[in-house]
C-alpha cells in the first residue's frame, strides 16, 4: 500500500513528505512551531492595530462602513446580522422547516 505524498504547509517550506497520519500538514515539528509562531504574531499585530485606532472596512459584500475600535469581528453589525439569519435560515431548511424563496 503506498501512500500519497503532500507538501509541507508551511509557506516558507516546499517539503514533500509522506504523512504519519492522516491530519498531519507539516512535515517536522520544526515547521509546525514556525507556522503556529507566525500566526500568533500575525493576529497580535493585527489586534495592535486595531485597537491603537487603524482605518478597517467591513468585509461584507459590498459594504464601506468602517468599524469601530471595539468590534473584534472584520464585519458590521448589519453584515453580521444578515450572515447568521442566513444561516439560521440553511439549518431550518436543511431540517425541512423552512422553505427558500428562492
Amino acid at each position: 500500500m503506498t501512500r500519497e505524498t503532500r507538501v509541507c504547509a508551511w509557506k516558507e517550506c516546499d517539503e514533500e513528505y509522506t504523512p504519519a497520519t492522516s491530519n498531519q500538514i507539516y512535515h517536522s515539528q520544526e515547521c509546525q512551531r514556525l507556522a503556529t509562531n507566525a500566526r500568533i504574531m500575525a493576529e497580535y499585530y493585527e489586534r495592535k492595530n486595531r485597537r491603537s485606532g487603524a482605518v478597517r472596512i467591513c468585509t461584507g459584500v459590498g459594504c464601506q462602513t468602517i468599524l469601530s475600535r471595539y468590534n473584534d469581528s472584520k464585519k458590521c453589525a448589519k453584515c453580521a446580522s444578515l450572515e447568521d439569519k442566513s444561516g439560521n435560515e440553511k439549518l431550518l431548511e436543511s431540517l425541512g422547516l423552512w422553505e427558500s424563496k428562492k
